[in-house]
Formats: C-alpha cells, structure tokens, sequence
C-alpha cells in the first residue's frame, strides 16, 4: 500500500485517521515507544516464566508418579516372596531401597 493511498483512506474515514494520529504520536516519541517495547519484552519474558514453570510442574509430577509406582511394584514383588536382588533387576531401584521399602511397609 502506497503512501497516497494511506493518505487517501485517512481522507475518507475518520476511524483510519484518527488511527493514522496515534501510530505517528507513537512512532515520533522513542521515549513512549521504548517503554511499549520494554512493556511487550516483560510480558513474553513473564509467559516464558510460566511456560517453564508449567514444565517444570509436569516434569514432577509424572517423576512423583513414576516413584509411587516403582515403590508400590516393589511392595507387591516382596509380597510376592521376591528377593530384593530380583526385584531390583525388574524396577529402576537399588536393592537398599527395596530393602528399606520392605522394612516401611513390614
């Protein structure tokens, strides 16, 4: 779109000039624009905090979910008559810990 023709739609319409107005008030004063422009950063820096946080938040989550199943597939194997040392092979735990969950739940 040509200068004249921004020129021409400013003319004709009171909504586009006034529009028009504003936009060069902003564009002439770098004070105001620099401020716009800090404002916009702290608000994408603020979602990208909360984006991580949001992460963060479901990384735990599924880690605390992963840990409660472990324990309770280790209580269930010791039930079972299972060693510590075999049930260690089946899940992602040390023999001390099955051990330690054995002794919590004896």
């Amino acid at each position: 779109m040509t200068d004249e023709m921004i020129n021409e739609l400013v003319k004709r319409e009171d909504v586009f000039k006034v529009v028009n107005e504003e936009y060069s008030k902003i564009s002439e004063d770098d004070l105001l624009r620099e401020r716009i422009e800090a404002h916009e950063k702290y608000l994408m820096d603020q979602r990208t905090r909360e984006r991580i946080a949001y992460e963060k938040g479901i990384e735990e989550g599924i880690e605390q979910v992963v840990n409660k199943t472990k324990v309770e597939m280790a209580q269930k194997a010791l039930k079972m008559g299972l060693s510590p040392e075999d049930i260690a092979d089946l899940i992602d735990l040390s023999v001390e810990e099955i051990k330690q969950i054995g002794n919590a739940h004896t």
